[in-house]
């Protein structure tokens, strides 16, 4: 999404909610350093963007299941938006010099989530696992764990 905001805070459109993002953790994820007699692990963290606005979570060293449990919030002004959170491995104390790998991108609609609840003012309350697809379109069994909720504004 590109902001298309004037500069001057008296003409921005309040916003309709809040996005609360919870990033609990991956399973299976696919060994990148291999030690010798300890098999294969894996550094990995997450980022994610919604708007302008960037996060990334700390990184989990040597774990082929990291657990972050962490949460982040954005204020929402369109519900025809979308949030792309990444999963990412870092680099090895070898290869120091190249770019983390991505594991694993996806982007997610909120107005595919978004739906009325007559009980509370909240309409977004899913959990997300999240499977990678791999360059030959095959599921593979690395899962990502989110929690989403969306808070109307009252």
């Amino acid at each position: 999404m590109v902001e298309n905001r004037s500069t001057a805070n008296q003409l921005w459109k309040p916003h309709i909610g809040v996005l609360e993002v919870g990033v609990l953790g991956a399973t299976n994820l696919i060994p990148v350093k291999i030690k010798e007699g300890k098999g294969g692990s894996t550094d990995a963290y997450c980022v994610a963007k919604y708007g302008q606005k960037w996060v990334r979570t700390r990184t989990v060293v040597d774990s082929l299941s990291p657990k972050w449990n962490e949460q982040y919030t954005w204020e929402v002004f369109d519900p025809c938006t979308v949030i792309t959170i990444g999963e990412m491995t870092g680099r090895s104390a070898v290869a120091a010099a190249t770019r983390d790998s991505r594991i694993g991108k996806v982007r997610i609609r909120m107005s595919s989530y978004l739906h009325t609840c007559d009980c509370c003012n909240r309409c977004l309350d899913t959990t997300c696992f999240v499977e990678f697809l791999h360059s030959c379109d095959t599921p593979s069994k690395e899962t990502l764990l989110l929690l989403l909720f969306f808070f109307l504004q009252n």
